[in-house]
């Protein structure tokens, strides 16, 4: 009776490797969900201006840029990193879904249109960049140099944008309005982002229980040695 006592407390077997993998899954959410959680009362501020919204995404994202070019721990940058690419992903989809479109509109004069343009091809580059980075780690050939030619790219396309196409949107268009929208747009994709965390760990969990113990296939090797012997 202690035997089973013991085994059943001890869950070994099947039923324990799975309850351990279902606690790693578990315990992972939690983390995705408080880093989301973390992120989102950083990404929402109070206003609902969508110009004084999109100033508050770029002075971040600049900060990320500095705090990486000061930080010399490998981990940490990679971190920064990681942190800037969810950044800039979601503002460029706000900007790309919401306010690009409305400020395209107030005019029709080639100059502005070439402005627009300008603007979408300096996110499609960026993107790009966004894309290689997200598959590296810091060990990544020419990591540090990427993400470097990113920021720089960035910081560019800010000064311009702030310069030459928000002043329209505060001379014409209602950026509460907009700014309402790109929050309920800016949740939705945060979920999204939650949910595609939460698939990779799952994933990831799923391949480390399927990959072979070293110890269980030598002593498998050694047993099958022994019995060709007999």
């Amino acid at each position: 009776m202690k035997r089973n006592s013991k085994t059943r407390k001890g869950g070994s077997g099947n039923g324990g490797r799975g309850n351990s993998a279902q606690g790693m899954i578990i315990k992972g959410l939690e983390v995705v969900a408080e880093t989301v959680g973390r992120f989102a009362a950083k990404t929402f501020p109070e206003t609902t201006n969508a110009v004084d919204m999109l100033k508050a995404d770029h002075a971040k994202v600049q900060q990320l840029f500095d705090d990486f070019e000061a930080e010399d721990n490998n981990h940490a940058k990679e971190r920064l990193v990681r942190t800037a690419l969810q950044e800039l992903t979601i503002h460029t989809a706000l900007e790309e879904e919401i306010i690009y479109p409305a400020i395209r509109a107030l005019d029709d004069d080639e100059e502005h249109i070439e402005i627009m343009d300008e603007a979408l091809e300096e996110h499609h580059a960026a993107k790009l960049l966004i894309a290689e980075l997200a598959r590296m780690t810091y060990r990544g050939e020419r990591y540090n140099a990427k993400f470097k030619v990113l920021a720089e790219s960035v910081r560019h396309h800010i000064k311009e944008e702030e310069n030459e196409v928000l002043p329209k949107a505060e001379q014409s268009l209602d950026l509460e309005d907009l700014g309402r929208r790109m929050t309920m747009r800016k949740e939705e994709l945060l979920k999204t982002e939650s949910r595609s965390n939460g698939r990779a760990l799952r994933s990831s969990v799923r391949k480390r229980q399927a990959r072979p113990r070293r110890g269980s296939q030598t002593a498998k090797r050694s047993s099958q040695s022994a019995g060709s012997r007999r």
